[in-house]
């Protein structure tokens, strides 16, 4: 039996060890659990996720297999969390200390109420502060900022943008992460930033205003990236959790990565990051081509569904078998996780 196919049976072992063994201070990111509350389990409920774990038990030793070792520890973590939830286990990088490096910059940078519409649940405020050799001045909840520059969540080691680059960022948000892109990608990138929410594209348009230097390299399309190109999809506006839903309250356009190639509004694409709440399963069948074609660096949000780790890493490996998987996971609880390929 090899490392990796040994790897459920760790999880189990640990879940079994922990299982009854309660943390008596256990660490909590308060800001986040705003609107992440921390999960507590009952022994049925951890049960009930050693079934599930057991019942798919290939399908995570064929992605424990495709992981590299810091990687593997990543997942080992997440599910030992979404197990046993915070009263029994913490991250292995929850400290106090952590919290402190990841949002102290963030406070540090802080100037100011943003002093414009209200977004729940957190304030916004704005921020200045150099990045990649400019100086950014952007509104934004505090959390925005820690994690597109602090923790840098959508980079890895071995897969993030490069000078040069053309850059998909799918869920634009506020434009923190179009701004944080066009710093890294330099002068001679692009990057094309889709975000159908209102609300958030009042925000977006305001900070790359404040940020003329970027805002050229920034190209902002106002639409859903799905499967299919010029669709018409229900939408649950919900500020920075906006999503796709048949009971929505608005709608929203489609368009497919594929397209974008097709009708020639770039002539290649480098790097895919996609965090656009679990619609980024449809948004990566829509870029089947460009998956084949250009073998893009990926960085997918891989926590919005219970199964999108597994269904997120097949899909990627179904469209590009070359590609090589790494796990990136910035917070203390279970949301977050970005699955990277390149």
């Amino acid at each position: 039996m090899t490392q990796n196919s040994q790897f459920v049976s760790r999880l189990l072992g640990e879940i079994n060890r922990l299982r009854h063994h309660l943390i008596a201070e256990p660490v909590i990111d308060h800001w986040l659990a705003v609107a992440d509350p921390p999960i507590p389990r009952t022994l049925h409920e951890v049960d009930h996720f050693v079934a599930l774990v057991t019942g798919a038990e290939d399908r995570w030793t064929r992605l424990a297999d495709r992981l590299d070792t810091p990687s593997r520890e990543i997942l080992l973590a997440i599910l030992l969390y979404r197990s046993l939830g915070y009263q029994r286990y913490n991250m292995p990088w929850a400290t106090e200390l952590q919290l402190g490096a990841v949002y102290g910059p963030a406070r540090s940078a802080t100037v100011g109420p943003a002093g414009g519409e209200p977004i729940p649940p957190w304030p916004m405020l704005l921020f200045d502060f150099e990045y990649f050799g400019s100086q950014l001045n952007i509104e934004a909840w505090l959390g925005n900022i820690a994690a597109t520059f602090t923790a840098r969540q959508y980079y890895h080691p071995e897969v993030h943008i490069q000078p040069g680059d053309v850059v998909i960022d799918g869920g634009g948000c506020f434009g923190d992460t179009a701004l944080a892109f066009a710093a890294e990608a330099g002068p001679e990138g692009r990057v094309i930033s889709f975000e159908p929410n209102a609300s958030n594209l009042k925000i977006l348009h305001r900070n790359l205003a404040r940020n003329p230097e970027l805002a050229d390299r920034v190209t902002v399309l106002e639409r859903a990236i799905s499967d299919q190109p010029e669709r018409t999809l229900s939408f649950m506006a919900q500020g920075a959790a906006s999503y796709i839903n048949s009971d929505g309250d608005g709608t929203v356009r489609t368009e497919t990565l594929d397209r974008l190639v097709e009708d020639g509004r770039v002539d290649r694409i480098d790097f895919i990051k996609m965090d656009i709440e679990a619609h980024e399963g449809a948004a990566l069948r829509g870029a089947r081509q460009v998956l084949r074609e250009f073998k893009p660096r990926l960085a997918i949000a891989a926590y919005h569904r219970s199964d999108d780790l597994l269904a997120l890493s097949e899909l990627i490996l179904e469209l590009q078998p070359a590609y090589q998987l790494r796990l990136g996971h910035i917070t203390t609880s279970q949301s977050e996780t970005v699955l990277f390929a390149a």
